[in-house]
């Protein structure tokens, strides 16, 4: 995440899966809602 620092995760949108608060320099807060999918496949 560049320029962005990593704050928390936890269930904030209360669907049982993990969300990702992160903020950026100037102190905006995002939030990324989780999926529950992994979007990366494993070798």
């Amino acid at each position: 995440m560049t320029g962005r620092t990593g704050v928390g995760v936890g269930d904030i949108t209360g669907d049982g899966k993990d969300d990702l608060i992160s903020r950026d320099t100037a102190g905006n807060l995002y939030r990324n809602t989780g999926t529950g999918k992994d979007p990366s496949p494993r070798a």
